[in-house]
């Protein structure tokens, strides 16, 4: 509708209320947050402490963009696809059922007419599929590493065992898989020749994260 209505009026109306909805979504996000306790922590953190951890923060975000961007160019810069990110975890954390990740995709075919609806939500499921081969072993051996309990470590077996029987099914059927990457996406389009960039950046991504947290461990 605002680009139907791109000028006049109606346009501003339309881009007053969107900018509404999201400010009314954010407060309906934020309204139980104990505030009080949230300033008495920041305040009992030292301050290189806040600043060690946005520095990691920004890292992680930068690596998690090159996943996707390794994958899928489209045709826009690698500032562009920060824009992208930081949009789609804003929509994840404020739209129900994660409608936040079709963000990207949505901005990405207003940007570049050529790239199809098809292609893109495809890239953007092989970015998770992705996320979620390089999260596991990590988790896995977190949970080992710090001794969760017999019952973490009992889920973590059978999501390892899970995860490496996909993995064992997607080499055994690797042409079958090929064939459909090749029939939804246009490979020299987007630059997207191998996946080994993606994989080491969604890696480098996760272990960011780990350190994050390790930051604020006691």
């Amino acid at each position: 509708l605002v680009r139907t209505f791109n000028r006049g009026p109606i346009a501003w109306l339309l881009r007053s209320f969107l900018l509404l909805l999201v400010i009314c979504a954010m407060a309906w996000t934020l309204k139980d947050q104990d505030w009080p306790s949230f300033r008495e922590a920041v305040l009992a953190t030292p301050w290189n402490r806040i600043l060690y951890a946005s520095f990691v923060f920004i890292v992680s975000r930068i690596f998690q963009t090159a996943r996707f961007y390794t994958l899928c160019k489209g045709g826009l810069s690698f500032r562009q696809h920060i824009g992208l990110n930081m949009g789609s975890q804003a929509g994840i954390m404020l739209l129900p059922f994660r409608a936040g990740e079709l963000f990207r995709p949505l901005l990405m075919n207003r940007w570049n007419k050529n790239l199809k609806w098809a292609s893109l939500l495809f890239w953007l499921l092989l970015e998770k599929i992705i996320e979620f081969i390089t999260l596991i072993p990590l988790l896995l051996v977190t949970i080992w590493i710090l001794d969760l309990g017999s019952n973490w470590q009992h889920d973590a077996l059978i999501y390892g065992t899970l995860l490496l029987v996909c993995m064992v099914a997607g080499y055994r059927y690797r042409g079958f898989v090929a064939h459909w990457m090749q029939k939804f996406a246009d490979q020299e389009s987007f630059g997207a020749k191998a996946l080994a960039l993606p994989f080491l950046t969604s890696i480098a991504s996760w272990i960011s994260w780990w350190w994050l947290f390790y930051a604020f461990m006691p």
